[in-house]
């Protein structure tokens, strides 16, 4: 019985060590020209690379996509759509 306590404790700081934010970055926002455009609008991007949430952002999709249903229907893209409509 103690074994499995043990176990789960080292699974629990092995969690906590692997979220743990350290080194993180800030979120980066630039932009880039649409050159074929008209009057040269911006297009926006954020780079989310590595900031502090990340680690956290992917453990809980993990976590969240093991409890979800299967769908039974799906939907590849638009072309797969038309041709099932």
């Amino acid at each position: 019985m103690f074994s499995k306590i043990g176990k789960r404790q080292n699974d629990l700081q092995f969690e906590y060590n692997h979220l743990f934010t350290s080194r993180s970055s800030i979120t980066i926002f630039y932009c880039t020209v649409k050159v074929n455009k008209n009057n040269f609008p911006l297009r926006r991007i954020v780079s989310m690379h590595n900031v502090s949430n990340s680690k956290l952002t992917v453990y809980l999709i993990n976590t969240l996509n093991n409890y979800r249903e299967k769908s039974t229907s799906y939907i590849k893209d638009s072309f797969h759509f038309a041709d099932n409509f």
